[in-house]
């Protein structure tokens, strides 16, 4: 309503003040939502390009979006149907080829020599926590990442950039900022994080 100045009067009219409230939409009571991520798996696509941008910094936004791209698209070629990489992840066999087909994209299109690797067969086979992060001690540095499956606590594809006595730090998609050793193992775990031998992989830059 207008005052006699012709402005609005902003005073609350008795009708106005006991008019009832609308209730505002909120959150209280609405389940979190999911965040992307929790409902995919395609952590395993993200290492991969993760490791490689950390080693080749010369790829961009850009062009990690165009190598994502490239590798959803090769999906098929590697035995793996992109809608179940989708909601299941990747295996490990499917990665490893994965991996390579980045390596291959990288060396085409800029010239950078990446390497992929499995542990050696002797030490896959190793159930002791301390061969395993002695391992990783030796082959961590500033040309060479490692990317891990985790299982247990976490059921995730991930990548190791640094090593210490007591953790592993960690460059990952999702939450995870590093790995304590004290909540590692290489055997069977539903409250720690699992490691496997014959899942993990390093890449590194010639």
């Amino acid at each position: 309503m207008r005052d006699a100045t012709g402005g609005f009067d902003v005073r609350r009219t008795d009708a106005m003040t006991n008019a009832p409230k609308r209730k505002r939409p909120g959150l209280r009571g609405s389940p979190k939502p999911f965040r992307q991520g929790d409902l995919d798996g395609l952590c395993g696509i993200y290492s991969t390009i993760n490791a490689i941008r950390l080693l080749a910094p010369e790829v961009d936004r850009a062009a990690a979006t165009r190598l994502f791209s490239h590798l959803m698209s090769e999906l098929p070629k590697i035995g793996a149907r992109p809608e179940e990489v989708v909601t299941e992840g990747l295996w490990r066999r499917a990665l490893e080829r994965l991996l390579r087909l980045a390596a291959r994209k990288m060396a085409d299109e800029y010239d950078v020599v990446l390497k992929v690797a499995r542990m050696p067969k002797p030490l896959r086979r190793n159930t002791r926590l301390d061969a395993l992060w002695t391992w990783l001690s030796n082959n961590l540095s500033h040309t060479s990442v490692v990317i891990l499956a985790l299982s247990g606590r976490h059921s995730h594809w991930t990548v190791a950039v640094e090593i210490s006595g007591h953790q592993i730090y960690l460059l990952d998609s999702g939450d995870l900022r590093v790995l304590r050793r004290c909540n590692c193992t290489v055997g069977h775990a539903k409250k720690r994080h699992s490691i496997s031998p014959e899942w993990v992989f390093v890449v590194t830059r010639r």
